[in-house]
């Protein structure tokens, strides 16, 4: 039997395939949009994935100045991890390095391995650390965050959930590109190709700053009796300029609530600025037809539900330009 991580991993989920499952009534297949805007059914294993969409590629000399410059702009304290993740990156480069210079095909297949796995073990560390707390969440509860412990790794596996996706990848892309000159067009290049790594710092960066404001911000699960279904997409957490309860807001806060789907029947936010607390609150139809319309909005290609009727309302909403 061959060890899983010596295999290479070449299907790279986007978003978690054991998170879309909570829409299935099988525990494999979904409804979702296609790219052609269609609806269908399958298995979660095919969606929201992409080959070799992580794989680590050469970080040269122009990548790591756009690394260091967003790297400048963070925290000083932070700035040691990402140097930490950075020096793992360049280690696995000298060692293809050393292959190539062996002309050694055995140790060729290794290095490519790592080369696919590397971003997608942290990932799936993220994943793994988040399991327990989604579960409980699914059932409604929300005691789980009180423990440091897990809203730090929650907050973590959130941060990364913005940034793994595709549709960020584009945002990004676009936002550079949209600068019209030479220069900005050669950087839109350079920073496309190393998006994979930009694309982790990031995510550390926003998981670290939600888990730094936990005492200011309040954690909320909504809870959906309706019967308007939550949904979800291929970029499930979204950030929202208002909250629900407008009432819970404290004036001076940041302007932006983060929002993200567990389950047909509940939601998670982080409501910015909100010291009231942990709390519960049961939405109505139209504030669950307004979330899934955030959502389907900012989705890429796909949104997710549990029947074609929950998802068949939305589909004009999602933006394939």
């Amino acid at each position: 039997m061959v060890d899983k991580f010596s295999q290479a991993k070449i299907k790279h989920h986007y978003v978690w395939a054991s998170y879309l499952r909570n829409w299935s009534l099988n525990e494999r297949d979904v409804y979702y949009t296609t790219a052609k805007g269609n609806i269908a059914c399958d298995s979660v294993k095919g969606l929201a994935m992409e080959k070799d969409f992580y794989k680590s590629k050469r970080l040269t000399k122009e990548h790591l100045e756009h690394v260091n410059t967003f790297a400048s702009l963070f925290p000083e304290g932070r700035q040691d991890a990402h140097i930490d993740i950075l020096n793992g990156c360049l280690y696995v480069q000298k060692i293809e390095d050393i292959g190539k210079s062996l002309g050694n095909k055995e140790i060729q297949e290794i290095i490519n391995t790592n080369l696919s796995n590397y971003l997608e073990f942290l990932h799936s560390y993220h994943e793994d650390s988040a399991l327990e707390i989604i579960k409980s969440l699914a059932k409604g509860d929300l005691t789980i965050l009180s423990d440091d412990k897990r809203l730090s790794d929650f907050s973590l596996f959130l941060g990364h959930q913005v940034f793994r996706t595709k549709k960020m990848k584009a945002v990004a892309n676009t936002i550079i590109s949209n600068i019209d000159t030479t220069k900005s067009r050669n950087v839109s290049r350079s920073i496309n190709e190393c998006w994979w790594f930009l694309s982790y710092m990031f995510g550390i960066n926003l998981g670290l700053d939600l888990f730094g404001t936990r005492h200011d911000d309040g954690h909320c699960l909504l809870i959906n009796n309706t019967s308007v279904p939550f949904i979800t997409s291929d970029h499930p957490v979204i950030d929202i300029p208002l909250t629900m309860r407008e009432e819970n807001r404290l004036s001076g806060a940041r302007n932006v609530d983060f929002y993200y789907p567990i389950s047909p029947k509940i939601a998670y936010m982080i409501k910015a600025g909100d010291r009231l607390g942990s709390s519960k609150v049961e939405v109505t139809d139209n504030e669950a037809d307004e979330m899934n319309s955030n959502i389907a909005k900012r989705a890429n290609v796909h949104i997710f539900g549990d029947s074609e009727s929950a998802i068949k309302p939305y589909r004009k909403q999602l933006d394939f330009g």
